[in-house]
C-alpha cells in the first residue's frame, strides 16, 4: 500500500453517501496508523482469495452475484475486532429535511452546510474515541466534485479545529484526496455508510433489491436495524443521528421519538 499514515497518527477513511437525497450521511473507518498497514493486508489477502484481483468493493458496484462475497467483505470488520485491532465505524446521519443545509446555524448555502458537518462528523467522531495520538491523517474519497473545493475546505476547518484540541505542538496532516480502490479499509467504510442511507432513506421498503440482504445481514452483525438510535458513545459501530438543540432525538428508538 502506498502513501501509508505515518504510525503515530490516527487514521481516518472517510467517505459521504446519500447528497441530494432527504438523509445525508457522513462515514468513516477509525484507526491507528500503524495499524493500517496490518489491516489493508489482511483485507487485500481476503480480496484475492476470493478472486476480487484489483477490483473495489463498493456499496453502489455490489451485484446480486456478488452479495456472498460482500457478506463476507463487510465480516472482516468484525474479524479486525476479533483479532485486536482498535477499528471502529462510524457514521452521523442528517435529516435534511429538519435541518436543511442552508439554514442557520449551518449556512446560509448548501455547500457551505455540507462542510460543516463534515467537520461536525469528524471532530466530534474524534472526541468520542478519545483519540491521543499526536496527529490526525484524515484521508476523503474521491467523488465528482458536487462542492467545489471539498478537500481544501475540510482541510482548513478540520485541521484548524484539531489544532485547537491538540495543541501548537501537535502535528496535523494535510486532508488526503485518496482513491478507495487503493484502500480496502476506505472500501469497508464506503460499504458500511452504503448500507445506514440505504436503511435511513428508506430506499426499496419493499426488499426487492439484493442489496437489502446485505443491509440485513451487517444488521445482524450490529444487533440492531441502522434506522435505529446509537448514542453518541456508542462503539465501535455507531450510528449517530444528528439533532440541533432543542429537537426530538428521531432515530427509532429514541428517547422522545414517537
Amino acid at each position: 500500500m502506498n502513501d501509508l499514515p505515518r504510525p503515530e497518527c490516527y487514521a481516518v477513511f472517510s467517505d459521504e453517501s446519500g447528497v441530494g437525497e432527504r438523509v445525508l450521511g457522513y462515514g468513516g473507518t477509525f484507526l491507528i496508523g500503524g495499524a493500517v498497514e496490518s489491516a489493508e493486508e489482511i483485507l487485500e489477502e481476503f480480496a484475492q482469495s476470493r478472486s476480487f484481483g484489483d477490483k473495489e468493493f463498493s456499496w453502489k458496484k455490489c451485484s446480486a452475484n456478488e452479495l456472498e462475497r460482500y457478506k463476507l467483505f463487510v465480516d472482516k470488520f468484525w474479524e479486525l475486532l476479533d483479532r485486536g485491532f482498535e477499528l471502529d465505524f462510524r457514521a452521523l446521519v442528517v435529516d435534511t429535511s429538519s435541518n436543511p443545509l442552508t439554514r442557520a446555524p449551518w449556512s446560509s448555502t448548501d455547500e457551505e452546510g455540507f462542510y460543516k458537518f463534515y467537520h461536525f462528523f469528524i471532530t466530534r467522531s474524534l472526541e468520542q474515541i478519545g483519540v491521543s495520538a499526536p496527529c490526525v491523517d484524515l484521508r476523503v474519497a474521491i467523488l465528482k466534485d458536487q462542492y467545489p473545493y471539498r478537500t481544501e475546505i475540510l482541510q482548513k476547518t478540520v485541521g484548524g479545529r484539531l489544532k485547537e484540541e491538540l495543541g501548537d505542538s501537535a502535528l496535523v496532516t494535510e486532508v488526503v484526496r485518496g482513491t478507495p480502490k487503493m484502500i480496502r479499509l476506505h472500501q469497508l467504510a464506503d460499504v458500511l455508510l452504503g448500507a445506514v442511507t440505504y436503511r435511513v432513506n428508506e430506499r426499496d421498503p419493499e426488499g426487492r433489491s439484493h442489496k437489502r440482504g446485505l443491509c440485513e445481514h451487517i444488521e445482524g452483525r450490529v444487533g440492531r436495524r441502522l434506522d435505529h438510535d446509537f448514542l453518541p458513545p456508542e462503539r465501535p459501530f455507531n450510528v449517530w443521528f444528528f439533532s440541533s438543540i432543542g429537537q426530538d432525538r428521531w432515530g427509532k428508538g429514541a428517547r422522545g421519538h414517537a
